[in-house]
């Protein structure tokens, strides 16, 4: 269960960030469930009142490098905005893409899309396709949209984010897998200086992310770290470096 999770948390990490263990699909608890993803609460919107700055930059070509060692495997990590729209409710968004290469292996890509308003950041994620080698592909239902971080809140703010996302096989023999998602974001620091490979990172919001899937019990514990001008610059899970920014450009 857990490798079908992280690609959920592929979005919710932020943006696109991988924070949970990979492991080999053997052993997944596969019970039967249903066809199509749900939503459930607003997921943090809200006015988004005045922003403090920006802490997710969002201009076509800025990118961000990422090494991580979560769960014993090395993975090189790149998070790049690649296309801009307005949708139909007004929002600029932007196209994120992530390519992930694991001990070697080929890269895995996948994409979601960011907007902020006022001080509110907001990630969802379409119909995504999953390559799990050897000839097993899955397709998992859209991530809705919902609220990542808020950069003009007192710390001790928090907020759920819900929702049911689906995962199918194109093999008969593995039936549907439902994720019940339920995560709690704090704002569990403003105004930090964090040093990341070297680099000091002021000022820095830290956001805290617990919960997880409530069907299984597999849960999340994790810290992101958001940097003014820059983006998300650290991962911490269960009091670990997971994931650190090696290199960043923006435009």
């Amino acid at each position: 269960m857990k490798k079908i999770l992280s690609y959920s948390v592929f979005i919710l990490s932020i943006v696109l960030f991988n924070s949970c263990e990979n492991e080999p699909l053997t052993g997944f608890d596969l019970t039967d469930s249903g066809t199509s993803g749900t939503t459930s609460g607003n997921n943090g919107a809200g006015s988004g009142g005045t922003s403090s700055g920006d802490y997710y930059p969002r201009n076509i070509g800025n990118t961000w490098n990422y090494s991580s060692s979560a769960g014993g495997t090395n993975q090189n990590l790149t998070s790049e905005i690649v296309n801009n729209f307005t949708d139909t409710s007004g929002n600029n968004v932007y196209e994120l893409t992530q390519s992930t290469l694991s001990n070697g292996t080929a890269a895995v890509t996948t994409s979601g899309f960011v907007y902020k308003d006022g001080g509110n950041y907001y990630a969802y994620s379409n119909e995504i396709q999953v390559d799990y080698g050897g000839g097993l592909t899955a397709t998992q239902t859209a991530i809705p949209t919902y609220v990542f971080l808020k950069d003009n809140v007192a710390v001790g703010t928090s907020w759920n984010v819900s929702f049911t996302q689906v995962t199918s096989f194109n093999d008969p023999s593995f039936p549907n897998v439902a994720l019940n998602i339920n995560y709690l974001y704090e704002i569990v620091g403003n105004d930090l200086t964090k040093t990341v490979n070297g680099v000091d990172y002021s000022p820095v919001i830290e956001v805290k992310l617990t919960g997880g899937d409530t069907t299984s019990g597999q849960d999340i514990n994790a810290n992101y770290f958001y940097a003014l001008d820059v983006g998300l610059i650290k991962i911490e899970q269960n009091g670990q470096d997971s994931s650190v920014l090696d290199s960043y450009t923006i435009n």
